[in-house]
């Protein structure tokens, strides 16, 4: 079980980087401790997809989908996808859910 605690700051800190660089680096350092984490695919997706690289983070967000399809943030996951999908313009794959 997680720390929501430490998760709540964490997730923060994420968004509020001034810099993409630094969200993807946290997101990487958890990426490298446990590859198939898939709350880190989401963070470091979010991040690029607010960073203006909409593809990149789509392809994290698919990642993120892909190994953990039910998990209790999926609501919110699929929302970011969304949205990322309508920055790249991606409206087929906004109407699919990332299938």
């Amino acid at each position: 079980m997680v720390n929501s605690e430490v998760t709540r700051p964490s997730i923060s800190l994420l968004r509020s980087a001034p810099a993409p660089r630094f969200g993807t680096l946290e997101a990487e350092r958890a990426l490298a401790l446990s590859p198939n984490l898939a709350a880190g695919y989401w963070q470091r997706g979010n991040t690029l997809l607010f960073a203006g690289q909409p593809e990149k983070g789509l392809a994290d967000l698919r990642t993120s989908l892909r190994l953990d399809p039910r998990g209790s943030n999926l609501t919110l996951r699929l929302f970011h996808f969304a949205i990322g999908c309508y920055f790249s313009r991606g409206y087929e794959d906004a109407r699919r859910g990332g299938e």
